[in-house]
């Protein structure tokens, strides 16, 4: 019986971790995409940008949320069930329009980075990086893993029972957190450095 209250007590706990760490990586990602959509607002078409930013970043993130966290403390758990299930479709649906938009945006550019395609990752990085349609393809891959892991996210078990959070959930968390750590980084080093060197003058306002 003993043996039984601890594995019971042990595994409660890793959930409750499990759930926190999911829940701030939806909080964290809601502020990241969040600054995105405002990082937008210097954009020659900040309408359309601000929208998808918001759409599937900030919404998305903050809707999985709620409904993770009604569903783990029982207050509405209808409702929170019908949040879930809701935002797991409306996301997966996102991270496929946003998979095509990812392909035809790299379509575009691939010819303008033909003469970088042999140059050492950093360089053709950096190549990438100072074109507008780089720039944009590396928002909407961000947007696309994102919205693929909170699909994962909100998936129910194999009885689609409950949504009882899965490794593989967790480490496709812990990717999109990597890559969201890795943008902020080079956000914060590159950005200016590309200004400094390019004088993009839409890129020199909030950020």
């Amino acid at each position: 019986h003993t043996h039984t209250h601890s594995h019971t007590t042990m595994g409660g706990l890793l959930r409750g971790l499990a759930v926190a760490f999911a829940g701030t990586y939806l909080l964290g990602s809601a502020v990241f995409f969040g600054l995105c959509a405002w990082a937008q607002l210097n954009d020659p078409d900040p309408e359309l940008w601000v929208a998808g930013y918001v759409l599937c970043g900030p919404l998305v993130s903050l809707l999985a949320l709620a409904g993770l966290a009604g569903s783990r403390v029982g207050v509405g758990p209808t409702m929170a069930s019908s949040v879930c299930d809701w935002c797991e479709r409306a996301s997966h649906v996102a991270a496929v329009l946003l998979a095509a938009l990812v392909s035809y945006w790299a379509y575009r550019i691939v010819g303008k980075l033909s003469s970088h395609l042999d140059s050492p990752p950093g360089d053709l990085l950096w190549a990438l990086l100072q074109l507008e349609e780089g720039r944009e393809v590396v928002g909407l891959a961000l947007l696309c893993v994102h919205n693929l892991n909170v699909s994962a996210l909100l998936a129910p078990d194999r009885a689609g029972s409950s949504r009882r959070l899965s490794t593989g959930s967790l480490i496709t968390t812990l990717v999109s957190l990597a890559l969201i750590a890795l943008s902020a980084y080079a956000w914060v080093t590159l950005q200016p450095l590309m200004n400094a060197r390019d004088n993009v003058a839409h890129c020199k306002g909030a950020f």
